[in-house]
């Protein structure tokens, strides 16, 4: 939704396929397939970091999952501000229980 503005901003044209709350189930397996396909993927969400707090979470676990790493599906996080986020984002670790003090 907000993602398609800022790539036809920098004229970016890639295929988008919408992941949200409702239709995260059927779109698993089709984004997994693809990434299996050897195509190239990239998780954006519209505000904060892809997989905390967001649909993105079940997909990156599923992704990070034994067979994914049996595939070699390789997840790598662009970084903000915070490192521990950006790892947490794609460990595949559960993301409503996380406490960082520091």
């Amino acid at each position: 939704r907000q993602t398609i503005k800022l790539l036809n901003h920098y004229q970016i044209k890639k295929p988008l396929v919408s992941y949200f709350q409702h239709s995260k189930l059927s779109k698993i397996e089709y984004i997994a397939e693809q990434l299996r396909r050897g195509k190239n993927a990239a998780l954006v969400t519209d505000a904060g970091t892809p997989g905390i707090s967001d649909p993105g979470g079940m997909l990156v676990n599923k992704l990070t999952g034994e067979q994914a790493n049996k595939e070699k599906i390789r997840i790598v996080p662009i970084p903000g501000p915070c490192a521990a986020v950006a790892a947490l984002s794609v460990s595949g670790f559960p993301t409503d229980k996380f406490l960082f003090m520091g």
